[in-house]
């Protein structure tokens, strides 16, 4: 009986995040964009909005893209592990790199013109979070490479190079060709 998946456990499982989490970062990120068009005096929905995805990874909390389409990407696990200061701190630098650009579009992303954003919410420029973050990739080696003196662990990367580049690579210490079989 208590191994009953709900819903909520499903689309977080699927997601990175809980369905609540979503939806309030969504209406964050709304509720900035009307914020700082009111304080600027523009009207509503004069700054185009950003489409919201939750596929970044590692230690970067958002990334905001300022193309010809909006977006702001969400590292839905640093969002999870610190939803306040996420919520409060991550979205708004986000929105206010979004809005800069569409402001003022020559300005540099950390700029005077996204400070002045930021304090006119009422918030730090800072340009880094301090979320406490584990790394989400671990730089993973798991092939071996054989030479006279030992084993080297080696990425998916050089294993791809030597099967369609044909590379070779030499252990430093012996100088022999490493090779997949012992």
């Amino acid at each position: 009986m208590g191994n009953k998946l709900t819903q909520e456990k499903l689309y977080e499982i699927l997601h990175g995040i809980s369905q609540d989490k979503e939806i309030a970062i969504r209406e964050k990120v709304e509720q900035v964009f009307c914020e700082l068009e009111e304080k600027l005096g523009t009207p509503p929905g004069t700054y185009q909005r950003a489409e919201i995805v939750f596929d970044l990874q590692g230690t970067r909390a958002g990334v905001a893209h300022n193309g010809r389409e909006k977006k702001i990407r969400v590292n839905a696990k640093v969002a999870t592990e610190n939803f306040e200061e996420y919520v409060n701190q991550v979205v708004p630098h986000e929105v206010c790199h979004i809005v800069q650009r569409q402001e003022w579009p020559h300005s540099k992303p950390h700029g005077y013109e996204w400070a002045h954003l930021m304090i006119l919410l009422g918030l730090s420029p800072d340009r880094t979070h301090s979320m406490k973050v584990e790394k989400a990739r671990k730089h993973k080696k798991p092939y071996m490479l054989y030479c006279a003196c030992g084993e080297h662990p080696v990425s998916r990367h050089k294993m791809a190079r030597m099967a369609h580049e044909n590379a070779q690579y030499v252990c430093r210490r012996c100088k022999q060709v490493l090779r997949r079989h012992q």
